[in-house]
């Protein structure tokens, strides 16, 4: 679990915290964008990993190889089939977790070791989960509400090919982990209390951007709840295992 949540981590840092929008527009031109982008992921992946790079650096190779597939198949996916955004974000995260599942699979079998650390610190599973909850509500959460209000804009001029680093987004990210915080310490009840401000802000919106606003709400919303079960889930896990 500790080498799955280390790869995921890894991915997170280098499919989002480090990826401006120039090289996303990048990527999807050719393949010199593409290669710089997974030489990110690769030196995310190996820092998160370097108590244990010399004993998983295989694994940090085919993870940069697998992501690079992935990139080019989604890639794909987007200019010739014309599937909503949102839909090959999806597909692109799932294929994404399904290849470091696979990862994990192969350094077992390898009989690779590795111990519970990630930068060089130990770490307890249910710490690490929660710090890879955070990044994913904060950072591809950015994304997910994105491409979900795209769903529902009315207006052309509105849209852009990548999510901007502004205002709005920062305010995004500081939303979306306050309610991953409240669900964390209070429970999932109080997860809604943090969308509260959106809401409210957005009745004095026209109807168009009242709809957008209130989609990225329901979008992050969704999003920190999925997290939170995933999150409980491992605690639940390791309670199991060690009883």
């Amino acid at each position: 679990m500790a080498l799955l949540l280390n790869l995921y981590l890894g991915h997170l840092l280098g499919d989002f915290v480090f990826q401006p929008g120039r090289l996303v527009l990048a990527k999807r031109e050719g393949l010199p964008g593409q290669v710089i982008h997974i030489a990110i992921v690769g030196v995310c992946t190996a820092l998160v990993l370097v108590s244990d790079l010399l004993a998983l650096w295989p694994v940090v190779l085919l993870a940069m190889l697998a992501h690079l597939a992935i990139e080019r198949l989604t890639i794909y996916a987007r200019t010739a089939a014309e599937a909503r955004s949102i839909f090959v974000f999806v597909f692109d995260q799932t294929l994404h977790v399904l290849s470091m599942f696979a990862l994990v699979g192969m350094a077992g079998s390898m009989g690779l070791k590795w111990t519970q650390s990630s930068f060089g610190l130990h770490l307890d599973l249910p710490v690490l989960a929660a710090v890879c909850g955070i990044a994913t509500v904060a950072f591809a959460g950015s994304i997910f509400a994105f491409e979900s209000s795209i769903l529902v804009s009315t207006d052309a001029d509105d849209t852009s090919p990548v999510v901007r680093f502004d205002g709005p987004r920062i305010l995004g990210m500081v939303e979306r982990t306050v309610a991953f915080l409240l669900a964390l310490g209070l429970g999932v009840w109080a997860t809604p209390a943090a969308f509260v401000p959106r809401l409210l802000a957005s009745l004095r919106l026209h109807p168009a951007a009242r709809k957008r606003e209130l989609s990225e709400a329901a979008a992050g919303l969704l999003l920190c709840l999925f997290v939170y079960v995933f999150v409980s889930s491992i605690g639940v896990l390791i309670e199991t295992m060690a009883s």
